[in-house]
């Protein structure tokens, strides 16, 4: 389930940026009135003892709209061997009513999110903040910034909290951080342009980085609206990026069902196929 969640990360920045999108299915860049998408993630891999690639389905995950095309619930799923009929293995619905303390500026658009911390010790202490810059920064046409707080032990609670796990909410034994997370630019079509990720305080990276990006990703777009190249740097390797193309088949309401993902620049092998997704979509 873990792998599902971090691919909707991915997919959908954050479910608080949505504010920018009329609905989910715009922000997913689908078309028409979508119920369901069934999708199969296939990784390839070199055999390590033959000249030959072999497939495998990493995981099947499914994602739930309702009739206004907003994300209703997601989670994995398998087909009966017998009968071929989907089983849902899990299902994790999304809150999209949550509450936030919303701020607006004379024209009436979001400017800054901020979600609070509900009980505990630090009840009513920000849990996370997102802020929207309409202004056109280089190529982009409005950026969103998103911050993020942790709650942690401190060293010297955690052989106490190794005895007394219930008590890890004492203050006392615990720790409160918040930091940038990241910075998104997008163009005027909505289309994320570029991802900054920022240091956190989880990673282990040299003192100059610490209030500094550690990595980007740049995004090219086809005429569908659809990735069609990433480059991604880090901060130690600026002029060596990552860098993967997308091939995709459509259907009749220019939704992809097939993505293929090379990868251009691999150590390994050049211009190889590194994942390819297939989707069933099911419209209302």
């Amino acid at each position: 389930m873990k792998k599902i969640i971090i691919y909707i990360l991915i997919l959908k920045a954050t479910f608080s940026f949505s504010q920018v999108y009329k609905n989910d299915l715009e922000e997913f860049n689908l078309k028409g009135k979508v119920k369901y998408i069934f999708c199969n993630k296939f990784d390839y891999k070199n055999h390590p003892f033959f000249q030959s690639k072999i497939s495998f389905i990493e995981y099947n995950y499914y994602f739930q709209f309702d009739i206004n095309g907003n994300l209703e619930a997601f989670g994995e799923f398998e087909k009966d061997s017998i009968t071929k009929e989907k089983i849902f293995l899990s299902k994790q619905l999304v809150d999209n009513k949550e509450k936030n303390v919303i701020k607006y500026d004379s024209l009436n658009r979001i400017i800054d999110i901020e979600s609070y911390f509900s009980n505990g010790y630090f009840k009513n202490k920000i849990a996370s903040k997102t802020t929207y810059e309409y202004q056109t920064i280089n190529d982009s046409f409005y950026r969103i910034t998103n911050f993020e707080a942790s709650v942690d032990t401190t060293d010297i609670g955690r052989e106490y909290l190794n005895f007394n796990p219930r008590e890890f909410n004492a203050k006392e034994h615990t720790k409160y951080t918040f930091y940038k997370n990241i910075l998104l630019s997008f163009n005027s079509k909505k289309q994320l342009i570029n991802k900054y990720f920022y240091c956190t305080p989880f990673d282990f990276i040299e003192d100059e980085y610490k209030d500094s990006y550690i990595s980007y990703v740049d995004f090219k777009y086809n005429s569908n609206g659809d990735v069609s190249e990433s480059k991604e740097f880090h901060i130690k390797m600026l002029s060596h990026p990552s860098i993967e193309s997308y091939e995709y088949e459509y259907d009749k309401m220019n939704n992809w069902i097939k993505k293929i993902v090379i990868c251009t620049n691999c150590v390994e092998e050049k211009d190889r196929v590194k994942n390819i997704f297939k989707r069933e979509i099911i419209y209302w």
